[in-house]
């Protein structure tokens, strides 16, 4: 698990780590880019109501060729279109 708590990996989750996500600085870029250190290609996968996250990390690594951006709730109802779209490039 990749956490912008820590802005790296997670084994675990403490006692505390929630109230932490929601009372202390994120650190969502550091989070993003230490997912993409890699030479494999990596796929973001955003699931939040409007694309905002998949937006930010596009944002934050710019033009990456070994990362893919996909968003699947829309607020202009394409979400089956979304869905339809990722399962036909990872299936």
């Amino acid at each position: 698990m990749y956490s912008s708590v820590t802005g790296g990996s997670k084994t675990d989750i403490y006692p505390r780590y929630f109230w932490d996500a929601v009372r202390k600085p994120i650190f969502f870029a550091s989070a993003v880019r230490s997912l993409t250190r890699s030479d494999e290609e990596t796929i973001l996968l955003d699931l939040g109501p409007g694309g905002t996250l998949a937006t930010i990390a596009k944002y934050v690594l710019g033009k990456n060729e070994n990362v893919k951006f996909y968003s699947i709730l829309s607020p202009f109802g394409n979400d089956q279109k979304n869905f339809d779209l990722v399962c036909g490039d990872l299936c």
